[in-house]
C-alpha cells in the first residue's frame, strides 16, 4: 500500500545534498454527462457514473493518506464537481486554486503552474485530457518508478485516472522527467 504522510520526508541524495521527497498527483476529471443538456462544454456536469467514480477515488486517496498541500483544479464544472466528490480535505483545502488557463490546458501550462507551487510538498492537479495524459507520459518517460504504475499509465488516462509521482527537490520549480518517478497509478476499473 502506498502511504503518503502529511509530514515531510527527507532524503539524502546526490553529493550529500538534502532534498524533500515531493509528491505530484495528476487526476483527470470524472466522467461528464453527454447528450441533452443546455450547456457549453465548460459547463458540462458529471454523470452519475462520474460522481461515483470520484467518490471512490476520494476514498482511495484517503486510504493512502494523500493530503495535498496545494490543489490546482480546472475551473470547468466537471473538474470542480470531481474535486467536490473526492470529499473531505479536498474541496475545501486551504491551498486550493482554480487557474483559468487549466481548462483544456497543454502540458507546459499545467507544469508551469505546478512549478510555481511555492513550498508545497504535495500538489494535486485536477484537469483534462489530452494535456494531463501528455504531462503524465512526459514525466514517466524515463521509465523510473513502479512497474505496475507504468503498465497502468500505458493503458491510457481514462476519466478519474490518477498518477502519483515522487519528485526529488526542494520544491517543484524544476520538475521534469529526469527527477520524477511514477510510483502509483489508479483508475476506477482497476483500483488496488
Amino acid at each position: 500500500m502506498l502511504a503518503l504522510t502529511r509530514s515531510p520526508m527527507w532524503v539524502r541524495i546526490r553529493g550529500g545534498g538534502i532534498f524533500f521527497m515531493l509528491h505530484l498527483a495528476l487526476l483527470r476529471h470524472a466522467n461528464a454527462a453527454h447528450g441533452a443538456y443546455d450547456a457549453r462544454d465548460f459547463d458540462r456536469p458529471l454523470s452519475a457514473h462520474g460522481r461515483k467514480a470520484a467518490v471512490d477515488m476520494g476514498g482511495h486517496l484517503r486510504n493512502r493518506d494523500f493530503a495535498p498541500e496545494r490543489i490546482l483544479c480546472s475551473p470547468a464544472r466537471r473538474a470542480r464537481a470531481t474535486l467536490e466528490c473526492l470529499g473531505e480535505g479536498f474541496a475545501n483545502a486551504p491551498g486550493l486554486e482554480f487557474p483559468e488557463e487549466f481548462y483544456l490546458a497543454a502540458p507546459g501550462t499545467l507544469l508551469a503552474r505546478v512549478a510555481a507551487a511555492g513550498n508545497a510538498r504535495s500538489v494535486l492537479v485536477v484537469a483534462h485530457n489530452p494535456g494531463l495524459e501528455d504531462l503524465a507520459n512526459e514525466l514517466a518517460s524515463r521509465g523510473a518508478g513502479a512497474t505496475g504504475a507504468q503498465t497502468g499509465l500505458a493503458r491510457g488516462f481514462a476519466t478519474t485516472a490518477l498518477a502519483i509521482f515522487e519528485v526529488d527537490g526542494v520544491n517543484f520549480s524544476n520538475v521534469h522527467h529526469e527527477i520524477a518517478r511514477l510510483i502509483h497509478f489508479a483508475s476506477p476499473g482497476a483500483m488496488p
